[in-house]
């Protein structure tokens, strides 16, 4: 059962996930809240941590991701609190408008249209033992790699992901999920299938808005 409490002005959700045959309790914090990069997570003798703070995330252009310069690559915005997606973050850096203005929808389509990068750097004491990384909701098709190495894909948003990475942590980290671009492919007749017919009754955006990027809580 989900349990919330006041801190503060923050609002702190706590609620009691299973993992197999043990228990962790996740903390959603605010970005008032947030003090870390990591936040541990503790009942009993179970000890994870929350990746929640301490990412950056950038755009690409479709085919130009390479693990081995990523951290050569352009500009990075840092996320205030993960989860979150590219366009909250944008937003939260007034990158772009507000959806609701006029024509604020149209100019976020070319966030579908880009693949986007987050990255995470972050240090593990205690190196001994089972170490898997969960990916608790993610949107759209990922690859993960941490410390340059890939380490599994993902396109299932129904699905969490559980990375095994026993034996292959360090005492300083670089995590990096690459998410593909959102928009579908054009057809071969060369129709942007992404956009809606001009003359339909939908009352959706008008080409529909396509996303990726961390839904839910990581977790070592």
């Amino acid at each position: 059962m989900n349990r919330r409490c006041f801190l503060g002005k923050g609002l702190t959700a706590t609620a009691a996930l299973t993992f197999g045959n043990s228990w962790a309790v996740d903390s959603y914090l605010n970005t008032r809240l947030l003090s870390s990069a990591v936040t541990p997570l503790k009942e009993g003798i179970i000890d994870k941590k929350l990746f929640a703070g301490g990412w950056k995330i950038r755009a690409m252009n479709p085919g130009d991701f390479s693990i081995s310069g990523i951290n050569n690559a352009g500009e990075w915005l840092v996320v205030p609190v993960v989860p979150a997606m590219p366009l909250d973050v944008l937003l939260h850096h007034k990158k772009i408008d507000q959806p609701w203005k006029p024509f604020g929808t149209e100019k976020c389509f070319w966030v579908s249209e880009n693949d986007w990068v987050y990255l995470l750097d972050f240090s593990v004491e205690n190196l001994s033992g089972e170490k898997r990384l969960v990916f608790k909701e993610m949107k759209g098709k990922v690859d993960v790699y941490l410390n340059g190495n890939k380490i599994a894909s993902h396109a299932d948003q129904s699905q969490p992901l559980v990375v095994d990475i026993t034996g292959q942590l360090q005492p300083k980290n670089q995590l990096v999920l690459h998410f593909s671009k959102a928009a579908p492919v054009a057809r071969a007749d060369g129709k942007e299938i992404s956009k809606r017919a001009e003359m339909g009754n939908y009352l959706g955006p008008y080409p529909m808005i396509y996303t990726s990027g961390i839904v839910s809580h990581v977790i070592l």
